[in-house]
């Protein structure tokens, strides 16, 4: 019973629902009567002053509405009721209605015409929206015509980078197999432990280092021309540097990679003393064009998409490339970029191979996955 009595304590105490939208009705309604009463001169002297102003701008086009601006330019405010009021301001607005009406349409003309929703009508797929904007990114040539999404990121010439694991098996790094039996409060199973056949990875790792430098004369074409792109935007030559490297992306599509005006590039800035230094702290090809893209980054940013082409033509460029700038490097090139890495501290060129580090890194990273026998 009490219980049933707090309940309907509780309930009279709260407001039915809308009270609190008629006290504000209520109090608009008060201070609108009080401000009538009490400020009723001022409120009508406020209101003719603007008739006034808006009779004069009719008479200006039409003429007419003598008798009312002679009204309400002698009449006493303070004897003006609000029916009074009410009749000025509908004479008035006979008048004024039909040019409102015709600058309203107008507005909503302009707005209805210059909305987002009316100008941008035209739907793009990814493929479509690409070819509609290949004129403004060229960088983008290389792809233009593949289907990408669709496309196994496993395979082919577009193919991501191998994981630690992918890449172990496949140049057969892995120690055979030892079974683990694994137990814990949740599960218990059977695990394999596998780790880095360190000689033969040593192997790999020399062999990614690639040919030693022997001059810009000697790199391969598609390694020359990217050599032009970096020493004329080191040298602050960013508009040879574009232009180059759009006339490459264009040209991808053909099949034939045009590297005209590289010669003329390379002749005009490959013997500044800033060039030479980069180079002369690198002993092979690949240790030297990633310190030149880094030479380049000095005068700005210079990213991977800018060389799309490059990644079907020589993988192995394009991910030394792709990895300046980062902390890590993927294992396809890990042992170029351990090599940097000492060329760089060492602030000297360096023939013999320096990738402990690239095989200790793989080593920790193969701890870290667990291994599946295939």
């Amino acid at each position: 019973m009490s219980g049933g009595g707090g309940g309907g304590q509780e309930g009279q105490g709260k407001d039915p629902a809308g009270t609190g939208v008629l006290w504000i009705l209520a109090a608009i309604f008060v201070l609108l009567w009080g401000a009538w009463t009490f400020g009723h001169t001022q409120i009508v002297a406020g209101f003719f002053y603007l008739k006034q102003v808006e009779i004069s701008a009719i008479q200006f086009f039409v003429g007419g509405l003598d008798q009312l601006k002679t009204y309400v330019t002698t009449t006493s405010p303070g004897t003006v009721d609000i029916q009074t009021l009410s009749s000025v301001a509908n004479q008035v607005g006979d008048y004024l209605q039909i040019p409102v009406i015709t600058i309203l349409l107008l507005l909503a003309g302009v707005l209805f015409f210059r909305s987002s929703t009316t100008r941008y009508s035209e739907t793009y797929t990814m493929s479509t929206f690409v070819h509609k904007e290949i004129k403004n990114w060229p960088q983008s040539m290389p792809v233009i015509d593949l289907d990408l999404v669709h496309t196994d990121v496993d395979e082919g010439a577009w193919a991501m980078a191998l994981t630690p694991m992918m890449f172990a098996k496949k140049y057969q790094l892995l120690t055979n197999p030892t079974q683990k039996y694994y137990e814990d409060r949740l599960k218990a199973e059977m695990t394999y432990h596998v780790s880095v056949r360190h000689e033969r990875a040593k192997q790999v790792f020399i062999m990614q280092l690639g040919k030693l430098w022997q001059g810009s004369a000697a790199l391969k074409p598609h390694v020359r021309a990217l050599f032009a792109v970096f020493i004329a935007r080191g040298a602050q030559d960013a508009h040879a540097s574009s232009e180059l490297l759009e006339q490459i992306s264009r040209s991808s599509r053909t099949g034939k990679l045009d590297f005209s005006s590289v010669d003329r590039i390379i002749e005009k800035y490959e013997k500044l003393p800033a060039v030479q230094a980069v180079i002369s702290k690198h002993a092979y090809e690949l240790t030297v064009m990633a310190s030149m893209l880094a030479f380049a980054r000095t005068d700005g940013v210079l990213s991977s998409a800018e060389i799309l082409w490059l990644k079907p033509v020589d993988r192995r460029l394009w991910f030394v490339l792709n990895t300046v700038g980062r902390r890590v490097a993927v294992p396809e090139v890990a042992g170029v970029y351990a090599h940097w890495i000492a060329e760089k501290k060492l602030q000297r060129s360096l023939k013999m191979p320096m990738i402990d580090s690239a095989i200790d890194a793989l080593e920790m990273a193969i701890q870290e996955v667990l291994y599946k026998p295939v």
